[in-house]
């Protein structure tokens, strides 16, 4: 074994053949709680806990318009961050009037934090030393078991499930023939020992944190990031993709992301940050509203007029 293997398509397989029957074993059964407070006019809030591996109890809020269905659906897997909002922050939320949000709490965030309450530095390291022990194993069955459960619940038509995050996104939607679109923002596991020493960002700057103070154990933890490289997964994703890149040149960049795009069997579309959130997100959600066919994309009053 090299000190910086690069990913590993077989070693990895059996790995997470592993992890998704395990995750496919689970009851899905719910404890369900509607959330008064965060009801609309025109759709209703629950929380939702689902156990998940190892009994773990994990939190979603989920979002169902009012009205008849079965509705389009969004599917926000959990990002790098200690809180979990119900819909990402900056968009509207006059999109839960046209669809059903799910977004999800995994092990470690706050309303899921018992018994393990993520620190923030420190949730990426937790466990690296081995694939079996790192924490972002149950954190994507966590994510791909949110993903089940959306995926059978009455209110959601099939047929238009988008899946909006970072990694997980990426890596829960490579288990799943269904979703309709991939939205991904790579942060976490893309060619992750090459570019980690290139930033001091969080929260690959946690990487160089643990081997400055572990030198001795980069082997391992190169060996461990090998299992989650987003390219053991890129094959398998066959739903359409808008691969959201950082600007060029950055260390996200279009550039970098190219070899990820051309893994995917299905249409990739390379967008480039632009550094505005009102920019991109009016790309984003042009994009997620043609693949959900929902028709007109649901923007916030801030995008709707371009800014002077």
């Amino acid at each position: 074994m090299t000190a910086n293997p690069s990913y590993r398509p077989q070693a990895s397989t059996e790995y997470w053949q592993g992890l998704v029957a395990s995750v496919d074993a689970l009851d899905l059964t719910a404890e369900v709680e509607h959330m008064e407070i965060r009801d609309t006019g025109y759709a209703t809030m629950y929380g939702v806990t689902l156990t998940s591996l190892d009994g773990y109890k994990i939190f979603g809020y989920l979002s169902i318009p009012n009205g008849n269905g079965p509705f389009p659906a969004r599917y926000y897997p959990s990002l790098y961050g200690s809180v979990v909002q119900p819909i990402l922050t900056g968009w509207t939320n006059r999109m839960r009037e046209k669809y059903v949000t799910f977004s999800l709490a995994s092990r470690g965030q706050r309303k899921a934090d018992v018994p393990f309450a993520a620190d923030f530095p420190d949730l990426l390291t937790t466990g690296i030393e081995s694939p079996d022990t790192f924490v972002y194993r149950g954190i994507i069955g966590d994510c791909y078991l949110g993903l089940r459960y959306l995926l059978v619940h009455p209110s959601v038509d099939t047929s238009k499930v988008i899946v909006h995050g970072n990694d997980a996104a990426l890596i829960t939607t490579s288990f799943s023939p269904t979703v309709k679109g991939l939205v991904v923002q790579p942060q976490l596991f893309y060619r992750t020992m090459e570019l980690a020493p290139k930033t001091l960002s969080y929260p690959l700057e946690e990487i160089n944190d643990y081997l400055r103070a572990h030198p001795g154990k980069t082997e391992k933890i190169a060996n461990t990031l090998s299992f989650f490289d987003l390219r053991n997964f890129a094959p398998n994703v066959q739903a359409p993709t808008l691969l959201h890149a950082g600007p060029t040149g950055s260390l996200f960049g279009p550039e970098r992301l190219g070899e990820l795009a051309e893994a995917m069997p299905g249409k990739v579309e390379v967008f480039a940050a632009e550094n505005s959130d009102y920019k991109d997100g009016v790309h984003i959600e042009n994009w997620i509203a043609q693949a959900s066919g929902v028709g007109e994309p649901i923007l916030p009053r801030a995008w709707q007029t371009p800014p002077i």
